[in-house]
């Protein structure tokens, strides 16, 4: 519904449902409610037990994709990085999910972006974490996914 109990943990809704991407809209910051004035705070979506990481982080990509959405997916390491856009190409026989290293020329037309640090965002919409540590500048998002191998 319409309330807000926690925008940080809220509205956590499984890959493959209607809702994934579509959350109840959060109030803008600076509006009041009940006489008290609200922030605009990240709202972070944590899936727990997942076996294959990077293979769930692409079929969220996908989903974004899907779904008209910007995403940037962080990895700590060049490394890690690379693994993730070669994974991207080839995780699924069916299907095409455009993306680019944040250098790329073509980062601020794309809607999936891979970077390895904050140097040059194109979009600030959704962070999905690949690492294990929220990175530093994850403020500046108003969603951000984290994935957790047990």
């Amino acid at each position: 519904g319409g309330r807000y109990h926690c925008w940080r943990i809220s509205c956590s809704s499984a890959p493959g449902s209607s809702s994934f991407f579509h959350c109840p809209p959060r109030p803008r910051a600076g509006a009041m409610v009940g006489g008290f004035e609200l922030f605009a705070m990240t709202e972070i979506k944590f899936f727990f037990n997942v076996d294959h990481k990077l293979h769930f982080a692409c079929n969220l990509a996908k989903r974004a994709f899907d779904d008209g959405r910007k995403l940037i997916v962080f990895a700590p390491s060049t490394k890690l990085a690379e693994e993730f856009d070669r994974l991207l190409w080839t995780f699924s026989q069916l299907s095409f999910v455009p993306h680019v290293k944040a250098a790329h020329p073509l980062a601020a037309e794309t809607p999936i972006v891979i970077a390895t640090d904050d140097t040059g965002l194109p979009h600030h919409e959704a962070l999905l974490n690949i690492g294990d540590d929220p990175p530093p500048f994850f403020s500046r998002f108003g969603l951000m996914f984290k994935l957790t191998i047990c």
